[in-house]
């Protein structure tokens, strides 16, 4: 196991009156059932809330996708939808570089910044996540091109670097849109969250097709439209930050930069190995099935992606500060009950979703990117049992998070992207692009099988495994039903089957399970009871912080 990266100065170490020792590993039992029991009317709320509001923007982003993605399916041949997702994929590499971790550690060190009595300690914290964040993201931008530069083009051809070189001006963008993003997560702030997210997407949609229809037709302008509108989103939101005071260079602090650093590091080495895991396999499937295969794996995989982040991505962006607000003001015990309660959750919509995508995937890829991509199809149910498996990992890894055993994350991730590697070597050549989807769900399962091993170890949680059991029996039974059904239109048999499956599924949980039932109310207070705003921290100059 990793050494312990020390925690000196952060309230990690400190224990309130009757708060267990944060360190301790003793096992949940009567006092973690009764800690739920106390945290389930606020905390939950506050989950699901959050979860509502940024779920309500992950839809919309979602619909945003569902107009894009047909589109450019259409305008672009296969292999240039291909060369495009090689080109973002290889992007996104360099933007965890760029953002050195430091996304981590916002949302790591928010809540201490935040309730800590020395003055400006806040404000400092935000001023140095910025100047120190842009400066990184600048020097990669520049290593970046330099690399482009030194590469000979017969390795990599002519067209690639020549995308890559319009694209680089996304690091940059990138690694500052991340910070200003996990501030508003952090601090709750759904409606600016979503405006920024929402009216990014929107736009870049709107541009990029424009000029795709306008213009010309080819990958680079699509890079082009990309580029314009993230650099006026970055602009757009300079007035807002400077509204919270929080761009002051003055305020800069070369020890607070540091120690976001030093946990930022392995938190980038290990998005670093998960970048490997989750698009290592294109590079494979290029070079042993050629480009028209990948365009086929790449529609499949966007599309998985599409469902998974309708269901992961509102809670995660709601779930860790919770846990961080748990753990510093209310200690151990709440914090295992909350997150062994949420998992249960998570597991529970999960099976649902599986059960519903995997009755309409053969449709839903005609409907999503047309037929000339429907080889896809059969890739939708591996490839999306194998996401969300991956997504339960942020259950998992909190404890590794709060006791800053980051670089255990590093060895976890990198041995599952190993073993995908591996199998995509012994399985493309022999079944072809199954075999990448089989890689990615067994890797993933690995992954997610490691994270268990070494967190719960820190933080033991209480594991429902009848009840899984139970929703997996269900989850098959409303499939079984469900499959027998014939429905000629495409749009009607998603429709239909979609729907039919997820209620025949949550309605039968529902009568069979009295914690469904108590979760089915909670849900119904969290998004229709009565909502508090949650304040801002007050950043001026004669505020606390």
């Amino acid at each position: 196991m990793a050494a312990e990266t020390p925690q000196t100065g952060t309230l990690a170490d400190l224990k309130g009156p009757g708060r267990e020792d944060a360190g301790a590993t003793s096992a949940p039992g009567a006092a973690a059932t009764r800690a739920a029991a106390r945290s389930a009317p606020s905390e939950f709320s506050q989950l699901y809330r959050r979860s509502s509001h940024f779920l309500g923007g992950q839809i919309v982003l979602f619909l945003l996708g569902f107009v894009s993605f047909p589109i450019l399916a259409r305008i672009f041949s296969v292999a240039e939808y291909g060369l495009i997702a090689l080109v973002l994929n290889s992007i996104s590499v360099a933007v965890v570089f760029s953002k050195f971790g430091l996304q981590h550690s916002v949302q790591r060190f928010y809540k201490e910044n935040a309730v800590s009595p020395e003055p400006g300690a806040l404000r400092r914290y935000y001023s140095s996540l910025f100047v120190g964040g842009g400066g990184i993201g600048l020097a990669v931008t520049a290593l970046f091109l330099l690399g482009l530069w030194l590469v000979p083009a017969k390795l990599v051809g002519h067209h690639l670097p020549h995308l890559l070189g319009y694209a680089s001006a996304l690091i940059f963008l990138r690694s500052i849109t991340s910070i200003i993003t996990n501030l508003l997560q952090v601090e709750g702030n759904t409606k600016a969250f979503n405006v920024l997210q929402l009216s990014s997407k929107a736009a870049t949609v709107a541009v990029t097709v424009l000029l795709l229809l306008t213009w010309k037709a080819t990958p680079s302008v699509f890079f082009l439209g990309t580029i314009v509108v993230e650099a006026a989103a970055v602009l757009a939101m300079l007035p807002y930050l400077k509204s919270r005071r929080v761009l002051a260079v003055g305020d800069f602090h070369l020890e607070a930069l540091r120690m976001s650093m030093a946990f930022g590091f392995p938190m980038m080495m290990t998005e670093i190995c998960y970048l490997l895991l989750d698009s290592g396999d294109r590079f494979l499937v290029q070079g042993y099935l050629g480009a028209q295969a990948l365009g086929y794996y790449a529609a499949a995989y966007n599309i998985s992606g599409y469902v998974r982040d309708s269901l992961a991505s509102p809670i995660s962006m709601a779930f860790f500060p919770l846990c961080m607000e748990l753990w510093v003001t209310k200690g151990k015990e709440e914090t295992q009950a909350f997150i062994s309660r949420s998992l249960d959750h998570f597991i529970l919509a999960g099976v649902g979703l599986v059960c519903a995508v995997s009755l309409v995937s053969r449709h839903a890829i005609h409907i999503l990117a047309s037929p000339k991509f429907s080889e896809a199809h059969h890739l939708l149910p591996y490839l999306l049992v194998g996401l969300l498996i991956a997504s339960l990992a942020m259950f998992l890894k909190v404890a590794l998070l709060i006791h800053q055993r980051t670089y255990i994350m590093v060895r976890v991730v990198f041995l599952a992207c190993l073993l995908n590697v591996a199998m995509n070597v012994v399985l493309l050549p022999r079944i072809g692009l199954l075999g990448a989807a089989i890689a990615t769900l067994v890797s993933y399962a690995l992954m997610t099988g490691l994270f268990a091993w070494e967190s719960l170890k820190l933080l033991p949680l209480r594991m429902e495994w009848k009840a899984w059991a139970r929703y997996a029996l269900v989850g098959v039974g409303s499939w079984m039903v469900v499959s027998r059904i014939t429905i000629e239109d495409l749009f009607v048999d998603v429709a239909v089957k979609g729907t039919l499956s997820l209620t025949l599924y949550l309605g039968t949980l529902c009568l069979l399970d009295a914690k469904v039932r108590s979760l089915a109310a909670t849900l119904y207070r969290a998004l229709f009871g009565r909502r508090s705003a949650t304040p801002l921290p007050d950043l001026s100059p004669t505020g606390k912080s």
